[in-house]
């Protein structure tokens, strides 16, 4: 019986999608975190690179939306994430055999096609294995630890070590073994979701979600927060070595304080928006996150100088969750969150993900290495000022207002 309440199907959950979120975050930063090792093989120019990142997001939109809304017609989340996992491990390691720039492309649309619906398909899981009391804490946790400390802090850290040591074709192929692994445990530990009749015949339309203003707004700022985040993270170890001539252990290190400060606001954002509303955290946040892309260029050349910057600026890591997240789960009837998650997310990648990147290259080719870093502080301006548009859902502010449960639309 302790053992049941120590470690419950909750926490199984908990654990289990906070890591297989987290590699894939892992796995998707890869290709930034090794271009240093591969551009001049593979003949890359900046455009080319973008674009490795910008295709993917673009599949990554496309799927996640349309395997999120799939999921809640057929409450097949296990079966679709399982899939999902187990082919995007497969993809890193396909990586790692590229010769070309074209073949390294293809790999990483599929790979993004694969990637896509695992957070909305992952929240829709946690959402109904969570307890009310802990439902925000855990959507939370399971979008922001995992992928910080994998995907941004160990990350750098170890694909560069095993690039340096084996080679970056290694590094891809050690990276898709996680995936794999943890596909084989949810099959076993992830009890499949019923879909009630009563929610079969509901249907939404992308019309009917955009009558809520939060669902709308939360898509703006879902791009700005990915344009802040792939605009200048796809870039940012090239500019290191290239401009500040960093080594590629302090390049290394230095991607890792990114991801320490990531798990550091991931925490710390979420828990002050429990206690002072979702809307200003984010606002203030949103504009105190301009401090990283600004301090990468124009603060020293120095380890010592970038790093505790880019700590201090990596707020916009602990905004995700509360906007992509949290908000629209506060927001919208649950028996189409995976659908709300999956649009919100995957038009945010199409701007973000898909467009910064390409846009960002071609500026970095036109202006020099230091406009994508520009482009990012831009991105999270204006999600400060759209912010203001958010209708407060955090629960302990509604109940100091009185407010009832239904969030208002339009």
């Amino acid at each position: 019986m302790p053992a049941k309440k120590i470690f419950p199907y909750e926490n199984k959950m908990l654990i289990l999608l906070t890591f297989t979120f987290g590699f894939v975050l892992f796995d998707r930063m890869a290709l930034n975190f090794l271009v240093p090792f591969f551009d001049k093989e593979l003949g890359l120019n900046n455009t080319q690179i973008g674009l490795l990142a910008s295709l993917l997001a673009l599949a990554w939109a496309i799927s996640g939306y349309a395997i999120g809304t799939l999921s809640d017609k057929t409450g097949k989340r296990k079966q679709y994430l399982i899939i999902s996992v187990a082919i995007f491990s497969a993809c890193s390691f396909i990586s790692g055999l590229a010769a070309s720039f074209a073949f390294l492309l293809v790999a990483r649309i599929i790979m993004g096609f694969s990637e896509g619906p695992v957070l909305p398909l992952a929240h829709s899981i946690m959402v109904s294995a969570s307890a009310e009391k802990r439902r925000g804490f855990n959507m939370g946790f399971m979008q922001s630890f995992g992928s910080n400390l994998l995907g941004t802090m160990l990350a750098p850290v170890i694909l560069v070590a095993l690039a340096t040591n084996y080679g970056w074709r290694n590094a891809f192929f050690i990276a898709g073994v996680p995936g794999l692994i943890l596909a084989t445990l949810g099959f076993f530990m992830i009890k499949e979701i019923p879909v009630f009749v009563k929610e079969k015949k509901q249907k939404a339309n992308v019309a009917d979600l955009f009558k809520y203003r939060n669902v709308w707004v939360a898509i703006i700022l879902s791009g700005c927060m990915m344009t802040w985040m792939f605009a200048q993270i796809t870039f940012m170890p090239k500019f290191l070595i290239a401009i500040k001539h960093f080594s590629e252990e302090d390049m290394g290190k230095t991607m890792a304080a990114y991801g320490l400060g990531s798990i550091i606001w991931g925490a710390v954002v979420p828990a002050l928006s429990d206690k002072l509303g979702r809307k200003p955290v984010v606002i203030f946040f949103f504009l105190m996150s301009m401090i990283m892309p600004l301090s990468v260029v124009y603060a020293g050349d120095t380890f010592s100088a970038v790093a505790p910057l880019v700590i201090l600026g990596a707020t916009t890591m602990g905004c995700f969750p509360i906007v992509l997240a949290t908000i629209p789960s506060e927001t919208v009837p649950r028996q189409f969150l995976a659908q709300t998650l999956g649009m919100i997310m995957g038009i945010g990648e199409l701007i973000g993900g898909f467009a910064a990147p390409a846009i960002a290259g071609w500026s970095a080719d036109k202006f020099g290495l230091q406009a994508p870093f520009l482009i990012a502080a831009g991105a999270v301006l204006l999600a400060g000022f759209i912010g203001f548009l958010l209708i407060e859902t955090g629960p302990v502010k509604l109940r100091n207002k009185g407010a009832l449960a239904t969030i208002q639309t339009v």
